[in-house]
């Protein structure tokens, strides 16, 4: 037996490989190189647009051109980005890092599948293979995956309170996070037929597999009524625990989700982008909502799996089969549009990475579209009256080339978050994707090869809950002295105990991707409301006067302004 498990070798060998020559070549640099940003304008430049000419000293008198002319005579560099110009950027790190773990773990999730799906073929004991394939186990990859959900809701509450709570900004996130705790207990708390997860089940279901363990190791009925007070503590904490996390979410995505807003509302406005590229930012805006309707019953599993379908087993998780063979002709006559409850569940998860794809499509528009975006204040900067505050100018376009990678990781961890939770849900409650199960069929169909019984087992509903079995302690009990090898028992039999259920994974995965969808959504809308009513063009700082002038000025002489900027590639 191998000492670690070859998915674990594969997901750190991929990590390790992507830190190692990360100075030669990376995913995260390949996913920002070659978009366009502008150059700081020399001194030269800014020189001529304040009335001196080359060689005039500074501190000899002249005469600023006026607003048009500076426009006439001013233009600007424009170059692309390339392997190793953000190194030296802010957080670029962490950018570099969330690209790492997310990949490395998907990487160490697909061998682990395609071993899962190999290793029969070869097994030597075949009734121990199908046990395996047909009970519910851990997998390593699900700890990755565990860990890139933390690590995607993390990096960006690291960038927020850098500075700790000095900033507006941290304020203000503060504040959402509040509200969002609050709103989280809500939905965790709503009616069970509103939402397609149950965390109060959960809870009970934790409740109950725990008292099972305890009573394994030696504590009565009226010890656990003793218990009580605290079991409803930790009640309480898994729920302020969850709600805490989206919490987090919401403080961490309510800016970048305003920015996204922004994006979405110039670039669907803007004539020049493509009806095809328009189309996808429309799906963009819009797929977070059609994945968080899909966990409201009455509008997704109501609607799509009939009432009639019961679980094939008292073990099965999914309502797959039929009570009588009324039921089942009932379904064979029914529309295409219904489903099976576990095909109902594959194609939810499939509708959650197909966002997520949408997304990840999307992810160099929105790059661009933020580096090109300091346009409005060079505008507004070069066209007021007076001279040209060079220093200021230059500032600004360097300051958004180095927050660049701040809005990288803000735009990609909520979409790491996704699909890791949509991954987790998967491999939690066994939802099955069809991928293995279609080369399965293919062997078995095109090229006549027998599978072997695990897998031709894994094919039917598989009996992933676990039964009320305590699990094997051994001769060690409650207060007795803890020796070496009853301590090994006790480990032993605790790994080999279920504490937390596939539906428990099912109502948590469940919450976490109606709250991530949900949220980004409603703060998106919230967005196009404000760009939609709020003048937000010019960002620079000038007098009361010169601030009421510039507002005078509408969309459409901006957008003429914009367009008589010179653009000159470096």
């Amino acid at each position: 037996m191998a000492l670690f498990p070859p998915e674990f070798i594969v997901g750190l060998l991929a990590a390790f490989l992507q830190f190692r020559l990360r100075a030669y070549l990376s995913l995260a640099s390949l996913l920002v190189n070659g978009l366009s940003f502008f150059l700081p304008p020399d001194d030269e430049l800014i020189a001529t647009l304040n009335g001196r000419g080359a060689g005039v000293p500074k501190s000899k008198a002249s005469t600023p051109l006026s607003p048009d002319d500076k426009m006439q005579a001013f233009y600007i560099k424009v170059a692309k980005t390339e392997h190793g110009v953000f190194q030296q950027t802010l957080f670029y790190e962490l950018y570099e890092m969330l690209v790492i773990i997310v990949s490395s773990t998907l990487a160490a999730c697909c061998v682990g599948d395609v071993l899962a799906f190999a290793r029969p073929w070869f097994a030597t004991d075949p009734a121990a293979a199908a046990d395996a394939a047909l009970g519910y186990r851990p997998e390593v990859s699900v700890y990755g995956l565990v860990s890139a959900l933390l690590v995607a809701l993390w990096f960006p509450l690291q960038i927020k309170f850098a500075q700790g709570l000095a900033t507006y900004e941290a304020r203000l996130g503060l504040g959402v996070g509040a509200l969002g705790f609050v709103l989280a207990f809500f939905v965790l708390l709503a009616p069970k037929p509103l939402f397609d997860f149950d965390m109060e089940r959960a809870a009970d279901v934790i409740a109950a597999r725990g008292a099972i363990a305890l009573r394994a190791v030696g504590l009565a009925d009226s010890e656990l009524e003793a218990l009580a007070p605290l079991g409803a503590a930790a009640r309480t904490a898994l729920f302020a625990q969850m709600a805490l996390l989206a919490g987090v979410f919401a403080s961490t995505s309510f800016l970048p989700a305003f920015r996204f807003a922004r994006m979405y509302a110039e670039m669907t406005a803007e004539p020049g982008i493509s009806r095809a590229k328009k189309a996808l930012l429309h799906v963009n805006m819009l797929a977070p909502l059609l994945v968080a309707a899909l966990w409201i019953k009455p509008l997704a599993a109501d609607v799509f799996v009939p009432h009639y379908l019961v679980p094939c087993s008292p073990r099965a998780l999914m309502r797959d089969c039929f009570a009588t063979a009324a039921d089942e002709a009932r379904f064979t006559s029914a529309p295409a549009f219904v489903l099976k409850e576990s095909q109902f569940a594959t194609a939810r998860v499939y509708v959650v990475l197909a966002s997520v794809l949408v997304r990840l499509v999307c992810f160099r528009s929105h790059l661009q579209f933020f580096l090109l975006e300091i346009r409005d204040a060079v505008v507004q900067l070069v066209r007021r009256t007076g001279a040209v505050d060079g220093a200021l100018l230059q500032s600004k376009v360097r300051v958004q080339f180095n927050y660049l990678p701040i809005i990288a990781v803000q735009y990609l961890a909520p979409v790491a978050s996704v699909l890791a939770s949509a991954l987790l849900l998967a491999r939690q409650t066994g939802t099955s994707l069809g991928v293995l199960d279609g080369a399965l069929v293919v062997l078995t169909r095109v090229f006549g090869v027998a599978p072997p019984p695990p897998l031709g087992a894994a094919l039917s509903p598989r009996n992933i809950l676990p039964d009320a079995t305590p699990p094997d302690f051994g001769a060690w009990r409650l207060g007795d002295e803890l020796q070496a090898d009853k301590f090994t028992q006790f480990v032993k039999g605790m790994a080999q105990f279920t504490l937390v259920t596939p539906e428990c994974h099912a109502s948590l995965f469940g919450f976490f991707l109606w709250w991530l969808s949900f949220t980004w959504f409603a703060v998106s809308v919230a967005g196009l409301v404000y760009w939609k009513n709020v003048p937000h063009y010019a960002e620079v700082d000038e007098s009361a006067a010169l601030l009421a002038k510039r507002n005078k000025q509408t969309p459409k002489l901006l957008k003429n302004q914009l367009k008589g900027l010179k653009l000159k590639k470096q």
